[in-house]
């Protein structure tokens, strides 16, 4: 071990004292040290007051009697001087009370005279510079967050949903323009001061993303400045959830807008103009000519690039605004030349960075957008962008949350999930097995109600670093319940697997857990579920484990099962199956029912019929009619969907086949030239299965099988379903389209709202949510934004279908806005779909 040299300041009256403190520190082994000796703190402060002198000490051993002072005032004084150097304290009284005041006044240590040798001695010494140390860099460390938070840009705020109380950042208060004592920490203080108009919205935005409806709020609203004023607010946060799916924590920032709503509002006003209007506006802006050559910087783009207007003006615009990949570190490519070359406004990777003239580093979010001349000419381009570091880093770490569990840091269930369909498709891909084990903790209980949730706590965290410290470090780990974990044993062939389980088990039952002075045994059982190329899906393997898990317990706990056949049916999930035994039941017996939707121009009379949507209804056992709503949760979580839309599809063909045979008898139909109705028949299709290879080509098998032509289909998909796996919804959309089917992008702007992804989607109509329709007649806000999504989908040559129309109004309003389709109540209701009504839908067209 490496000696450690020390400089020792000693305040000490007692001769004989001191001497005994210099023969401890010289039996001291592994300290080498210099020792000051000086008998009063006089003495003592005028060594300390010296810069020169007082850098050279390393710690203070000060005795609370001196002849020019006694008691706690004696360490007040020291720390005065100096805040750096850790203070040990010697005294005579054998007096915990003295100890911690001396503790409260500055000092690190408390040594009693006559009770100390050289060990002790050393073992303070050390203690108490190592504490001091980390006092220091912790207070450097808050100091530097204080800092960061004070000049962020955004203003921040956290939210304890469980104690309802909000952090405000002072930059928030000061947006409103408070001080940082004008606010206190309670919710009100945000949501009295949303504008009337907005309050509900806001409301209903938190409870979908707490609800985990929506994946993270973002909502821009009005708030109420200090002097009565309304500024335009950007609120971001996102959630953390507890392993029962109740959110108990959001945090997020708050943007002024302001200067953006009203840009907004006058460029909307110029048509030429909406792209940049609906995406381009941001905090910093550069404008360059068509070629790339800047021409202008607002104040914000100054700060951060870290070019004047005078400098900036003239050069390259890749000179002034050098981006990287934030990954990768590699350039990006310059977006003003994409901009201008493809006349469409453009956004660079997920995750760029803007590297300013000093060559520091700020991560962004930007858009590039051609600027048009009156004539429809390209006449230069507009960069906007504005600084994300924090709110990026602070994504990076909700995104961890999101996936740990946080009391040990290992995946959470979901996070696990998503580890077992990787395996699941490693399997399908040639990978021989993997071993899927649920861990249930026996006793646990005991210690929790004994000891209370604290020592249940700890428990855990130490049941989860030996279950780390058993398995390999390709394994994944998780705890998934109060006192359950899962283990993912990656290739792992099944003997493998019980070796490392039993013995993991046999560790787990001679594990002892002290507490209170209480030893308790917490055992385990374990169930084992093999991932092979007959695994059908996460569900059914995680089934298989929990049974197995169940059986071990069962069978008297502390034991290993791996799953056998006859184990199914045991797991305490079980009940939640009951949808997935229903649905399949539905798909089998034919239990679903179709329904229609008649969807008109808006223009025509109500008996002008430009196309229906077919709608899907569960008939129950009573005979009763079962809402989606009901079932499509169900069938999604048991991945029912494509088979769903399979019987869906089936039994529309064959409606249409049945009816162009009937058509054909009566002479009306003159073959493959014609279809049974000029009406266009609308089929929702679900995300699951545009991700499924096989469905392209059961489509393609029904539409020649039924002789359907294929110009009378119109498949419609969300937004949401579109994007999340945007490659294979193209290719998916590309081929049926060349077959002649159309599609709608339906639910338009519930999901991600982005009019970037329509100019990659090779959709036909654009059908506006009805959240938007049902408020137009009275909301200005909602009109201008149905107004807006409208005339841009027209701009791209999309027609568009206003959804939920439930009465004369809306239509009347609808028809002013330029809406080519409506659907609604006020043309008709949902009623059965069958032959005969089809038919009627052609007469009436």
């Amino acid at each position: 071990m490496l000696e450690q040299y020390l400089q020792i300041l000693l305040i000490e009256d007692d001769i004989e004292d001191a001497e005994l403190l210099r023969e401890y520190l010289e039996l001291a082994d592994s300290i080498h040290c210099g020792l000051v000796h000086v008998k009063t703190l006089a003495d003592g402060l005028n060594y300390l007051s010296s810069k020169q002198v007082k850098s050279c000490f390393d710690i203070v051993l000060l005795d609370l009697s001196l002849p020019d002072t006694s008691g706690i005032a004696t360490i007040e004084k020291v720390a005065r001087i100096t805040s750096e150097i850790p203070i040990v304290v010697l005294t005579g009284l054998d007096d915990e009370e003295s100890a911690i005041n001396a503790l409260r006044a500055g000092a690190q240590d408390y040594l009693v005279k006559g009770k100390i040798n050289d060990d002790i001695l050393k073992r303070t010494i050390q203690h108490s510079i190592e504490r001091k140390q980390l006092l220091n860099r912790l207070l450097l460390s808050e100091e530097r967050y204080a800092i960061a938070i004070q000049g962020a840009n955004d203003g921040l705020w956290d939210w304890d949903l469980n104690q309802q109380k909000i952090y405000f950042s002072p930059r928030w208060k000061l947006m409103l323009g408070y001080t940082e004592e004008e606010i206190t920490n309670h919710p009100d203080e945000w949501l009295h001061r949303i504008h009337p108009e907005h309050l509900q919205m806001v409301i209903e935005a938190i409870t979908r993303h707490i609800t985990q409806q929506d994946d993270y709020l973002q909502i821009e609203h009005q708030v109420r400045h200090k002097n009565g004023d309304y500024i335009w607010g950007l609120c971001r946060g996102m959630a953390l959830w507890d392993s029962n799916k109740h959110a108990y924590r959001m945090a997020g920032s708050l943007t002024d807008i302001t200067q953006r709503k009203y840009l907004e509002q006058k460029l909307f006003e110029e048509k030429e103009l909406a792209m940049i209007t609906l995406q381009s506006i941001g905090d910093a802006v550069i404008t360059t000519d068509t070629q790339g050559i800047v021409e202008s910087l607002n104040p914000a783009a100054e700060a951060l690039t870290g070019w004047t207007l005078n400098d900036a003006k003239g050069q390259a615009i890749e000179h002034v605004f050098r981006v990287v990949d934030e990954e990768t570190l590699n350039p990006l490519p310059n977006p003003v030349k994409i901009a201008v070359q493809q006349d469409q406004v453009i956004s660079l990777s997920n995750h760029p960075v803007l590297l300013a003239k000093d060559n520091t580093s700020v991560a962004i979010d930007d858009s590039t957008a051609p600027i048009h001349s009156s004539d429809g000419q390209v006449m230069g381009s507009v960069v906007v962008f504005h600084d994300v570091t924090e709110a990026r880093g602070r994504a990076r770490q909700l995104s961890w949350q999101a996936n740990h569990d946080s009391l040990t840091g290992l995946l959470n269930r979901s996070a696990f999930s998503k580890k077992v369909e990787e395996a699941l498709e490693d399997v399908r891909n040639g990978v021989q097995s993997h071993v899927l084990c649920f861990i249930d903790l026996d006793h646990f209980k005991v210690v929790n109600d004994t000891c209370g949730h604290a020592a249940g706590d700890e428990l855990l965290k130490q049941i989860a670093q030996l279950i780390q410290d058993h398995v390999r470090k390709t394994d994944a780990v998780a705890r998934i319940g109060g006192d359950e974990f899962a283990v993912l044993l990656c290739e792992c062939p099944l003997e493998t697997a019980l070796r490392i389980t039993n013995s993991l088990c046999n560790t787990l039952s001679q594990f002892r857990f002290a507490r209170q002075n209480r030893v308790f045994k917490v055992g385990s059982s374990i169930g084992l579920s093999l991932i092979d190329n007959v695994t059908s899906s996460v569900d059914e393997t995680m089934k298989a484990a929990d049974a197995a898990c169940y059986v071990a317990k069962r069978r008297g706990r502390n034991r290993v099962h791996v799953y056998q056949y006859e184990d199914q049916g045991l797991s305490r999930y079980s009940d939640e199956a009951q949808w997935f035994t229903r649905l399949s039941d539905a798909i089998e017996n034919d239990q679903f029912q179709l329904f229609y939707q008649p969807i008109m121009l808006s223009d025509s009379s109500l008996g002008n019929i430009h196309s229906c949507e077919v709608l899907l209804r569960l008939v129950d056992e009573h005979g009763h009619i079962v809402s989606p709503a009901a079932f499509i949760p169900a069938a999604e979580r048991y991945s029912l969907m494509p088979e769903i839309d399979r019987w869906v599809i089936r039994h529309c063909f064959e409606y249409l086949n049945e009816l162009r045979e009937q058509n054909l008898q009566d002479g009306s139909f003159d073959g493959a030239n014609s279809c049974p109705l000029n009406s266009l028949y609308s089929i929702n299709l679900s995300a699951a299965s545009i991700d499924d290879d096989r469905f392209l080509r059961f489509i393609q098998d029904q539409l020649d099988h039924y002789k359907i032509p294929p110009e009378i289909i119109c498949f419609e998909i969300t937004e949401t379903a579109a994007i999340s796996n945007l490659n294979k919804a193209v290719n998916f959309i590309d081929q049926l389209k060349q077959l002649g089917c159309q599609f709608a992008l339906d639910d338009f702007g519930t999901g991600m709202s982005s009019l970037s992804y329509l100019r990659i989607l090779p959709v036909d109509y654009l059908k506006i949510d009805g959240s938007f329709i049902q408020d137009i007649a009275d909301d200005q806000i909602a009109c201008a934004m149905v107004e807006a999504i409208n005339h841009v989908a027209h701009l791209m040559g999309l027609r568009t279908v206003a959804e939920f129309v439930s009465n004369g109004n809306l239509l009347e309003k609808l028809k002013t806005l330029g809406v080519d389709y409506i659907q609604g109540y006020a043309i008709a209701m949902p009623s059965p779909l069958t032959a005969k009504v089809c038919e009627s839908v052609a007469v009436r067209e």
